[in-house]
């Protein structure tokens, strides 16, 4: 599986932040304590649980309260390449770990991180898929032989902690007894051992009788050797049956992997490749064109009226462009009738107030205007001379009856004022006018008759001018406004009988000018609208018609090209030539897979395999074997104790006390070499049981992790040494010249850079069946700037089969790879 994403709640230094990783190589570099350390230590921690409460200072509790925890996404090697998210929190052993496929939108149970983890444990990952400066340092602390013997184990899992165990009952062994040894108490109680058998020999030559028992006894003992052989033949056979039946599954996936038959055809991967590239276009146009037929038959559809308006488009636009003439029309209409009304209003106050009646009065030029105000003088000034002269007769007779009252001399003044007054009064009432005098008043009556003014007193004609003037302009504006009213009528209804035509679509007849004028202009603002999209209907139809005319060009030129490559391979059909493919790619997967395990088998080990017919075979042999061993190991205590039998035997008839106290001697000394044999046997036999069980591990693996740490050992030594050659106690490496050097003979830097590629290479092969991330802290700081860059590049070319995540504070990594695959944690 491969991390894309870390999301990180709380764990130590980071709180709630989020990591986009990139799914073959991801750099994370910063600076000391920048949390390089951390980041690596989550990641771990989500995958295979958090530290215990035992380990605080490995929990990496956040400082700040937040919560803790976070998660991890990760893509599964498998055919659809499932995305899941691994989330771990807060809890006991280890914290609460749930899995959700995001993929499927859906929770997983727990159990779907063990499946995507495989077989790979915390210590697995440990020794396999992760390491550091620390392994380095701990490499530089190793003696020469520790060091070899931690190189030939690399490709067993957990091989360090065996080899310490190893180390420590081999110093346990060497405390109880070495070949050459003194001190060593076994090599002591030997020599006490041989000195009380010489005493007990010359002490035997005194007792006949006994030889023959001593004869029997020596006899068991060698008996007793034999069956130890036998024990250790039959133990042997009994592990390699057992490892047999354990490699029996991958051996016959091997044969059967052998015996399949290869493919009938070999398409080419350019050909498949640009069938499938052919196939999505021709997939695409054919989607493209049914779209756009599909859409060109749904907007074929014109209404009724849009055709009837498309059909008679220029006897509209003739209308429509003469909206605006139209609408002034009726505007002047309209104003010109509210000024008739209000003329006519007008006229009728007029007449009203001069009580005018028909036939209406004229009003006179000036000319007749002056000449009536002439007229109307004279004739005042002859009427008001005689009304002037009753006053006078008044008076005079007043003056009279005053004087006839009074008496004296002012009696007759008053009576002579009264007589001459009245005389004058009389004289001019009674005084007759002259002819000339009836003119004005003829006139008068010729005017009134020409103007209409008979009946009016003509001392109010002048004053009846103004509304006499006023009231004709009326009259002739009122004519004029008539007149133009109907020919405005007359030039609406025109406009609107030109839509006679549309009457069915466009019905204006119960309509006022206004009214029809408004719909009209609506009628032609509607489908106006619908004729321009209408008209961009149709111009897209014509682009899409020539569009789809390139694109059916375009299907044509598509399917000759994949028609092509199917009579390339003699198939008729796309399933057809895809099915050849995959079954193609199935061999060479298979073919892969063949050689994968053909590399873990050595010719020896298929040798010893193919004795057998199938694994129930094995299984047989195997239980014959340990009942075998049983039966043997039955003997054995039986021979034990018929050897006690003959010891005691020999003891009860021993007739000499210093040879009794010999043999008891030597008894007590072979009961205690018996159990300081056991003691040193049992540290022996477990170291080399580690070591063997170490090597068995290892074997199976180690022709393909030679070949793999063969390419990285000669790019990290710059191509200096082209080799590495492994035996069951020895580990050899070429150089570019052909000269052989064992590695102990290798400096400690290149030792450190052999056992770094024996280790990726192991990590690259266990990758194979689970291959899980690649995690290196900071490994390389001790390499100089050119193998940091060749490691650089084997960890790149590593990328493509296993993810590489690399922490480092080497500055080099920022202009060493690409930018999307490296996360400045500073």
């Amino acid at each position: 599986m491969r991390i894309t994403h870390i999301h990180i709640d709380g764990f130590g230094k980071w709180q709630n932040v989020d990591f986009d990783v990139d799914q073959e190589l991801q750099v994370f570099y910063g600076h000391n304590e920048a949390g390089k350390t951390t980041l690596h230590r989550f990641i771990s921690g989500v995958l295979f649980g958090f530290a215990t409460a035992k380990h605080p200072a490995a929990q990496y509790l956040p400082k700040q309260g937040s919560g803790y925890g976070g998660s991890v996404t990760v893509v599964a090697d498998n055919d659809a390449h499932t995305r899941y998210r691994i989330q771990r929190t807060a809890g006991k052993a280890g914290g609460d770990v749930s899995v959700y496929n995001v993929t499927a939108n859906q929770p997983e149970p727990e159990e779907r991180l063990q499946q995507l983890l495989g077989s790979v444990t915390e210590t697995v990952n440990s020794a396999t898929f992760s390491f550091d400066l620390a392994d380095l340092q701990r490499l530089t602390a190793t003696s020469e032989a520790d060091l070899m013997a931690l190189v030939q184990q690399v490709g067993a899992v957990g091989s360090q902690t065996w080899l310490g165990q190893a180390t420590d009952l081999n110093a346990k062994a060497d405390a109880i007894y070495k070949p050459r040894g003194r001190k060593p108490e076994l090599n002591q109680a030997l020599a006490t051992y041989h000195t009380l058998q010489e005493q007990v020999a010359v002490a035997a030559g005194k007792y006949p009788a006994f030889v023959q028992l001593q004869k029997q006894i020596d006899d068991d003992e060698q008996a007793q050797m034999a069956q130890v052989k036998t024990i250790d033949a039959l133990t042997q056979k009994r592990e390699q049956l057992t490892t047999a039946k354990r490699l029996w599954p991958s051996y016959e996936r091997y044969r059967g992997l052998s015996r399949s038959a290869p493919a009938s055809l070999n398409i080419s991967d350019t050909d498949y490749t640009a069938f499938l590239q052919l196939k999505t276009q021709h997939d695409q146009l054919t989607d493209t064109i049914n779209r756009q037929n599909s859409g060109m038959q749904a907007e074929a559809t014109t209404s009724a009226e849009l055709t009837f308006y498309l059909a008679h488009r220029q006897a509209f636009a003739v209308q429509a462009d003469q909206f605006a003439s139209v609408g002034d029309w009726i505007r002047t209409r309209q104003q010109q009738r509210q000024q008739l009304n209000d003329d006519q209003q007008e006229v009728q106050r007029i007449q009203t107030q001069d009580q005018l009646s028909e036939p209406w009065p004229i009003p006179f030029t000036e000319t007749e205007k002056a000449e009536v105000q002439q007229l109307t003088a004279s004739e005042g000034t002859v009427t008001s001379n005689q009304t002037h002269q009753w006053p006078v007769v008044g008076a005079g007779g007043v003056a009279i009856i005053l004087g006839l009252l009074l008496s004296g001399g002012l009696r007759w003044l008053l009576f002579l004022i009264g007589i001459g007054l009245l005389a004058a009064g009389w004289l001019n009432v009674f005084k007759q006018p002259l002819p000339e005098a009836n003119a004005p008043q003829t006139r008068l009556q010729a005017l009134a008759k020409s103007h209409h003014l008979n009946g009016i007193d003509p001392s109010q004609w002048l004053g009846l001018q103004n509304d006499l003037q006023r009231l004709e302009t009326l009259q002739t504006r009122q004519v004029t406004v008539n007149k133009q009213i109907a020919t405005l009528n007359e030039q609406i209804a025109h406009y609107f009988e030109q839509y006679a035509f549309a009457n069915d679509w466009l019905p204006l007849q119960k309509r006022s000018a206004a009214d029809a004028l408004t719909a009209a202009q609506t009628f032609e603002q509607r489908l106006v609208t619908q004729a321009a999209t209408n008209d961009a209907r149709i111009k897209q139809q014509t682009t899409t018609v020539k569009n789809l005319t390139d694109m059916q060009q375009q299907l044509t030129i598509v399917d000759q090209k994949r028609a092509q490559i199917l009579s390339r391979y003699q198939l008729q059909t796309d399933d057809q030539l895809i099915q050849a493919y995959q079954t193609q790619l199935s061999s060479v997967t298979k073919s892969a897979q063949q050689q994968a395990l053909g590399e873990q088998f050595t010719p020896a080990l298929q040798q010893q395999l193919a004795q057998f017919n199938d694994e129930k075979e094995i299984e047989q042999q195997l239980q014959l074997t340990s009942e075998r061993l049983g039966q043997t190991k039955q003997a054995q205590q039986t021979l034990n104790q018929q050897l006690a039998d003959h010891r005691a035997t020999f003891k009860q008839q021993s007739a000499d006390e210093s040879y009794l106290a010999l043999q008891q001697q030597v008894a007590n000394q072979e009961t205690l070499l018996t159990d300081l044999l056991h003691d040193w046997l049992t540290v022996s036999l477990a170291q080399q049981w580690i070591h063997a069980a170490l090597s068995n591990a290892s074997a199976d693996r180690l022709p393909a992790i030679s070949k793999r740490a063969e390419t990285i050992f000669a790019a990290l030594t710059l191509n200096h040494y082209t080799e590495i050659k492994l035996t069951d106690t020895n580990l050899f490496v070429t150089e570019v010249g052909g000269q052989q050097f064992d590695a102990a003979e290798l400096s400690r830097g290149t030792l450190e850079q052999l056992y770094i590629s024996l280790r990726l290479g192991f990590a690259l092969v266990m990758a194979q069946q689970t291959p899980l991330p690649l995690m290196i802290d900071d490994a390389f700081v001790d390499f100089d700037a050119k193998r940091k860059r060749a490691m650089i590049d084997v960890l790149r070319e590593a990328s493509t089969q296993v993810q590489v995540l690399y922490f480092t504070a080497d500055d080099l990594m920022i202009g060493e790879v690409a930018l999307k695959q490296l996360e400045n944690l500073d």
